[in-house]
């Protein structure tokens, strides 16, 4: 069973780790991903997440079904800075075999 698409201001089950809460959509980023505040004050002692945290949710398969999971963000910025720096750094070597060459 695959979760509803996210609409702005629907309300929507989603996964912190070791939790499950109902949040309302703030803003939509795609069909597999939306951004959210938490209006309930979490229980969970396994995150760090809390009472009015924006956090970006994203549709993550599971055994059973789809689940909407929240997205480390600190994780993605790394991510995404690590690629830039590797692309750069990728684009650097080019432009010296370039000039070599």
């Amino acid at each position: 069973m695959t979760p509803a698409i996210p609409e702005t201001g629907k309300t929507m089950t989603v996964h912190l780790p070791g939790e499950i809460i109902r949040v309302t959509v703030g803003e939509v980023v795609d069909n597999d991903s939306f951004r959210a505040v938490i209006m309930m004050a979490p229980l969970g002692k396994t995150h760090t997440y809390k009472l009015g945290d924006s956090v970006l949710f994203r549709r993550m398969p599971g055994q059973i079904g789809d689940t909407w999971d929240a997205v480390d963000e600190n994780k993605t910025l790394l991510d995404r800075l690590r690629r830039e720096t590797e692309a750069r750094d990728l684009r650097a070597a080019e432009g010296a075999r370039r000039v070599r060459g």
